[in-house]
């Protein structure tokens, strides 16, 4: 297990975000996203994954690699629909057509998609290598 302090902020920085560029955003309420994004995980993978630790607004994760990635992917996703959102949601502004066919947004639904399958199911090892 390995832990991330200030995981709310960590997540902001490698995605290139100031928690500015969000209306109505705090660090608190992505920590709480955050959470959720862990009780999501642990529903559809059967895992306890456990919650943020610490302060609010300095939150540390505790987590295992895979269990880091599925976290961030999913509130990468959160966050860009946060973020293009905007003040008002309009059908007109935005289409199934159009979030279909990005390029980030497949990509993070596939990473996510995948590592949440193999939380379900991770691999057993005999010897060192892997039993398919």
């Amino acid at each position: 297990m390995a832990t991330v302090s200030n995981i709310a902020q960590t997540i902001l920085d490698e995605n290139g975000y100031a928690i500015e560029d969000f209306e109505n955003l705090t660090l608190t309420i992505l920590e709480n996203k955050i959470d959720d994004a862990i009780d999501y995980i642990n529903a559809q993978a059967g895992l306890t994954i456990a919650a943020l630790t610490g302060e609010a607004e300095s939150k540390t994760l505790t987590y295992t690699a895979p269990q880091n990635v599925a976290v961030k992917q999913l509130i990468n996703l959160e966050l860009r629909a946060y973020k293009e959102k905007g003040v008002q949601v309009g059908i007109a502004g935005m289409s199934v057509t159009y979030l279909l066919s990005d390029p980030d947004f497949k990509l993070s639904m596939q990473l996510l998609d995948k590592i949440i399958g193999r939380l379900k199911s991770p691999p057993i090892y005999v010897s060192e290598d892997i039993v398919l």
